[in-house]
């Protein structure tokens, strides 16, 4: 987006630790206190999602209605400024194409959104052991081709699919023995761009290594 932000804007915490487009071309961004800021038409509006403590912002995610402010001690959903919390923190947050919204944290879960918009700590045990997919700690989750999730772990490169179930690509490819950090799929040209921590960017084309930077 065509943006005009100086360090006159004044933000509450100016460590971000993300940044989303939503559909209306405007940007939102996180930071590491709990602090979220959108940047439209007529300035920046700024949220506090504390409640009292901490909440590093991991991720955000956008519906056509609605923002996911995924913070690593509750949630905030976003509607047009009116916000909703989740008393449930994570890192990460996608919808596969069957409007399920899956979970990445310490496990990587899958839930209905009747189940997800529901969550509380006390059905947290009960509803991760229904629905656990892959027992990593997870940084980052991205929908790929197809109904195919990425998952960006700890512990290197996961993919699901409905086909195959949960599948290691860290020992598929050899050489992502790594932390992924982030992650990016380009559906144009079906290729992943996977961010780790120790061996740069890894590119994936057709889920073969095409290029590492």
């Amino acid at each position: 987006p065509n943006l005009d932000v100086s360090i006159t804007d004044n933000l509450k915490n100016n460590k971000i630790t993300v940044v989303s487009k939503d559909a209306a071309n405007t940007l939102w961004a996180g930071s590491s206190e709990a602090y979220y800021y959108h940047f439209g038409p007529s300035g920046v509006t700024t949220f506090d999602t504390s409640d009292g403590g901490k909440n590093m912002i991991k991720d955000i995610v956008h519906t056509p209605s609605e923002t996911f402010i995924i913070g690593n001690k509750s949630v905030t959903i976003n509607a047009n400024g009116n916000e909703k919390p989740i008393p449930v923190g994570h890192n990460t947050l996608v919808f596969d194409r069957q409007g399920n919204y899956w979970l990445g944290g310490t496990i990587v879960s899958r839930f209905t959104e009747n189940q997800y918009r529901k969550l509380t700590f006390e059905q947290l045990s009960y509803i991760f052991q229904t629905t656990l997919k892959l027992q990593k700690r997870t940084n980052k989750l991205v929908l790929g081709k197809g109904d195919d999730i990425w998952v960006g772990t700890n512990f290197g490169l996961y993919k699901y699919s409905p086909k195959d179930s949960m599948q290691n690509y860290t020992a598929k490819l050899g050489d992502i023995n790594s932390s992924v950090e982030d992650l990016y799929f380009d559906d144009a040209n079906n290729r992943l761009l996977v961010a780790t921590n120790s061996m740069g960017v890894i590119i994936l084309e057709d889920k073969k290594i095409a290029a590492h930077l």
